[in-house]
């Protein structure tokens, strides 16, 4: 199984609402992440609008599609969010369709550790 970065979007099929984000993955393979720490309907258990969303109309209502993919290396992870950061910027936060909640290319990290969540 070889490893790489893809830049991601979400989108709710019932509503047409969408998240965009980078994903450490196989790309041949769909290994169940939608999105926001989302694998499951099981584990959609935070209060964000995407989690609210997926309790709502349910985990089998979300589509993933691979936008671009990058190299699993520093420097692809770097490219992977720089690329991600032209697409969720401040102009596609403010529309209503957009569950992202803050800019693109940063990540998010994860409680436990400095590493960064895909």
């Amino acid at each position: 199984m070889e490893l790489k970065y893809i830049v991601y979007i979400t989108v709710n099929t019932v509503n047409g609402k969408f998240y965009f984000g980078v994903h450490e993955t196989n790309p041949d393979v769909f290994d169940g992440y939608i999105g926001d720490g989302v694998y499951r309907q099981s584990n959609a258990n935070d209060n964000r609008a995407f989690h609210r969303a997926v309790r709502k109309y349910g985990y089998d209502k979300f589509k993933r599609t691979t936008i671009k993919i990058f190299p699993h290396t520093e420097e692809g992870l770097q490219q992977a969010f720089d690329f991600e950061a032209e697409i969720v910027n401040s102009t596609l936060l403010k529309s209503k369709m957009c569950y992202n909640v803050a800019l693109g290319g940063q990540g998010a990290p994860r409680p436990d550790s400095r590493k960064t969540v895909y």
